[in-house]
């Protein structure tokens, strides 16, 4: 229930951040599930995601980047990405998940205490 603390699913996601998922059928991309912040954290993140893969062959993903921060985890990997432009591709392979938060604009400076392009 939204407002209890606990993430809650995005049913429906019609913006720029689904567009920037460069998918089709001839790039298909593997579930990707999102989730709202809680209320106490929404001036912070603006989502997080979690992908989950099982793939036959390697897959090559690609996504036009955000003008925010991002953390993303996984089994090989923990990350904190600035702000970046252009194009963004990550090789999936095998079987693996991945969690990660889509920061808010300028979210990244005030948690790391200094303008991030540093």
């Amino acid at each position: 229930m939204a407002g209890d603390g606990i993430a809650q699913p995005i049913e429906e996601l019609v913006g720029p951040v689904d567009r920037a998922h460069l998918t089709g059928v001839s790039r298909p991309s593997p579930p990707l599930h999102r989730y709202a912040p809680s209320p106490d954290l929404a001036d912070l993140v603006e989502r997080y995601w979690i992908p989950v893969w099982s793939l036959p062959a390697p897959s090559t993903q690609s996504t036009l980047q955000h003008p925010v921060c991002l953390l993303v985890v996984s089994n090989d990997y923990a990350r904190f990405y600035g702000p970046t432009r252009g194009l963004s591709t990550v090789t999936l392979a095998g079987e693996g998940y991945a969690a990660g938060v889509m920061l808010a604009p300028a979210a990244g400076r005030l948690l790391l205490g200094r303008p991030v392009g540093r």
